[in-house]
């Protein structure tokens, strides 16, 4: 079942990938969540802070792009979240490490 609310946190966190933006990470969540955004905040940085600590790190794998490897490590430990927001992790994970 996904999780609405931590799927619209996890992609008002992100934001457009590659593009600055003037408000910051935090103020992004609490307009698209509204007052639960403070709380599910945590969940939302524990989960990317998750997934960058996996060892080895998913871009070492030379066999597949890093997209695909996040995307697959996600589907299998966090199937709470929606297609948007696996997609939007993934396109990040793959910006950070290009």
């Amino acid at each position: 079942m996904v999780d609405d609310q931590l799927s619209r946190a996890v992609l008002a966190y992100i934001g457009i990938v590659g593009r600055l933006s003037s408000e910051s990470k935090e103020q992004r969540v609490i307009e698209a969540i509204g007052d639960g955004g403070l709380d599910v905040l945590p969940r939302v940085v524990a989960l990317l802070d998750e997934l960058y600590a996996v060892e080895p790190p998913l871009w070492s794998n030379s066999n597949f792009e890093p997209y695909e490897q996040v995307e697959s490590w996600l589907w299998m430990n966090h199937p709470e979240l929606s297609r948007a927001a696996m997609r939007a992790i993934a396109n990040q994970y793959a910006f950070d490490y290009k």
